[in-house]
């Protein structure tokens, strides 16, 4: 068996960046921004809007969703987000629903 004589990458003089480092973090900026999974809540609502508490976080993807409950105790792969209702629902007093995280929405200032 022959040993293995290709030169490591970057030692080829074929392996030229294709653009500077700025344009190649930019478009890994990019391409992260377009492909990131959305944030999303599951919210239980108490009575006929009493008070509610989130339940779950969630990572919502094209084609499949993951959800971590608050309290750690429980972990969901869904094929979307909606798919875990049910487990939120508690009788008639406590329904539960999707809420999507949206940033422009924080009233949290930083120093708080």
């Amino acid at each position: 068996m022959a040993a293995h004589t290709d030169p490591p990458p970057g030692d080829s003089p074929d392996d030229t960046p294709w653009c500077s480092q700025e344009e190649f973090d930019n478009t890994l900026k990019s391409i992260v921004a377009d492909h990131a999974p959305r944030v999303f809540a599951v919210w239980q609502v108490y009575r006929e809007r009493i008070d509610g508490r989130i339940a779950g976080w969630g990572l919502a993807f094209e084609d499949h969703a993951f959800l971590v409950s608050t309290d750690r105790s429980l972990r969901m792969s869904l094929n979307r987000p909606e798919d875990a209702l049910m487990g939120f629902h508690r009788g008639d007093d406590v329904r539960a629903r999707v809420v999507w995280y949206d940033p422009a929405a924080v009233t949290v200032d930083e120093e708080d």
